[in-house]
């Protein structure tokens, strides 16, 4: 079943990349823009979107051009805001599907921060303060000045804290059974874990010790946003949601449960009730469950499997 998602006309994002609506511009890439959010969850908090130039409704239709220049630009708005505001974490995320929370049909992420002391609101879009143009206008010349090199120094990312705690098993250090792997690459593994969210809920995380996706290289970040794209693409297929979830967050004050990076697709469903929590607030299930699991990697594999067999046959059709 396609998402219910928002049906505004025009676009508002694509109007922005046509320069026909007012918008304070952060930074930009052949690919992607990354622009100071007109209303914000945190007061003077510095939140950011990044979107696709072309219209695309969801991450599971980017294609690697455009994955490539959203890391980027996630990047460089993450880092600017990190060295101009301080904050002590940061939401990353972005959805699909009126029900989790999908306000325009133009796919886009999220960089919320969190502040010590400072209120933060999880009320949807619409009810959000809206930021007058001359701050936000403020904002952005205050970001720009503190853009980062292509990577951060260590010392830079101690103002962020993380929990002492680590990925419960199974993880890349303890062993992944292979049967649970959804994809894999050099550098990184999509697996459902045991301690799921959810039906179809699939975790993506780094084959070397990094705590942060500040951390990663240009590469990385390239190559981990395509695995979040490919994911989204087999969960959609398998499961059919009625909205999907993607996400991942930096820092304690942000819920990330863990000093390692830990990425997540959750599909959500109008008939389960989602209950957001710790991981290591979830009880491990049981064998039935874990089989459940497997039968659920099996089919994204059946998936990928016709896929890669698809673009196969068309290459031969065009030779």
């Amino acid at each position: 079943m396609p998402y219910d998602i928002p049906d505004r006309y025009p676009c508002p994002f694509c109007e922005s990349v046509a320069l026909r609506l007012t918008h304070v511009r952060l930074f930009e890439n052949t690919q992607a823009i990354a622009e100071i959010s007109d209303c914000e969850r945190t007061k003077d908090g510095g939140a950011i979107l990044v979107w696709p130039r072309q219209h695309t409704e969801r991450v599971s239709q980017l294609t690697d051009a455009q994955v490539t220049g959203l890391a980027e630009m996630i990047f460089w708005a993450s880092s600017s805001l990190l060295r101009a505001y301080g904050p002590v974490a940061f939401h990353t995320f972005c959805s699909a599907g009126a029900m989790v929370g999908q306000s325009e049909a133009h796919a886009h992420f999220q960089i919320q921060p969190r502040y010590d002391g400072r209120e933060y609101s999880f009320a949807g879009a619409a009810d959000l303060p809206i930021i007058p143009l001359a701050e936000r206008e403020a904002m952005a010349l205050r970001l720009r000045k503190r853009r980062a090199k292509p990577a951060l120094a260590s010392a830079e990312l101690s103002g962020i804290r993380f929990r002492a705690a680590s990925l419960p098993e199974p993880s890349p250090q303890s062993g992944i059974d292979p049967r649970l792997v959804v994809d894999e690459t050099e550098g990184f593994i999509a697996y459902c874990h045991p301690q799921s969210r959810g039906p179809g809920a699939v975790v993506i995380v780094a084959k070397r010790a990094v705590s942060c996706f500040l951390e990663f290289d240009k590469n990385e970040r390239a190559e981990f946003l395509k695995v979040i794209r490919n994911v989204a693409v087999l969960v959609e297929e398998v499961c059919d949601p009625d909205g999907l979830s993607i996400w991942w967050d930096t820092g304690e004050a942000a819920n990330h449960a863990f000093d390692e990076f830990i990425a997540e697709v959750v599909p959500r469903f109008q008939a389960v009730p989602y209950v957001p929590e710790y991981r290591e607030d979830r009880s491990q299930i049981g064998v039935a469950c874990v089989d459940e699991l497997v039968a659920f990697v099996l089919r994204c594999r059946a998936v990928r499997t016709r896929e890669v067999g698809t673009r196969s046959q068309d290459l031969l059709v065009q030779a």
